[in-house]
């Protein structure tokens, strides 16, 4: 199950509990990442006995995850100014964590808790991918830890500086935006 806010997932989560044939992960954006990574391993646990994991758009990015059927309870989130529906490419990276490539369940389905906004889901899958003109890199702070471990500095600074040189030396375009490298 995806919805996008801390809100509805506890929600959800309790309302699928209280039904009493299932139990839930939990897995979104501001979960520290010990705690995100410790929710998808038990949820991939054939042992284990939380079989759903209710989730928001976090779950589109960097976890492995056993996935047979995604179910958006919204194709709206609050993007921090306003709310808005869910991009082709938010809807497809989410859509895309079913039945994908090395996961147990070759197949994967998607649909919608409310059907009214199955007509955005089949045309937002239809649709091509949008081209991608430039990408951006904001390291976590995960990634600047690592990288401050392997440079041998705590100072922040001087790893931004480092990193920043690091970059450069890719002989690509960047510029800095709110302490981040975009790459044009």
């Amino acid at each position: 199950m995806v919805t996008f806010s801390r809100r509805e997932i506890y929600k959800l989560k309790k309302k699928i509990e209280m039904a009493g044939n299932h139990l839930c992960s939990v897995v979104y954006g501001s979960l520290p990442p010990e705690t995100r990574t410790k929710q998808a391993t038990m949820f991939n646990d054939e042992a284990s006995d939380l079989n759903v994991l209710v989730a928001s758009d976090a779950i589109g990015m960097g976890l492995n995850l056993n996935i047979s059927r995604i179910i958006f309870s919204t194709l709206k989130k609050f993007d921090g100014i306003c709310t808005r529906e869910l991009t082709v490419p938010e809807i497809k990276q989410i859509a895309g964590r079913a039945g994908r490539y090395g996961s147990k369940f070759p197949v994967g389905e998607v649909t919608c808790l409310d059907a009214e906004d199955l007509p955005l889901l089949h045309s937002s899958l239809k649709s091509p991918s949008p081209i991608i003109e430039r990408a951006g890199l904001f390291p976590t702070f995960d990634l600047l830890s690592v990288y401050s471990r392997l440079h041998g500095t705590d100072f922040l600074h001087p790893i931004l500086v480092s990193y920043k040189y690091h970059l450069f030396r890719i002989e690509m375009h960047w510029f800095k935006h709110r302490a981040a490298f975009i790459l044009l």
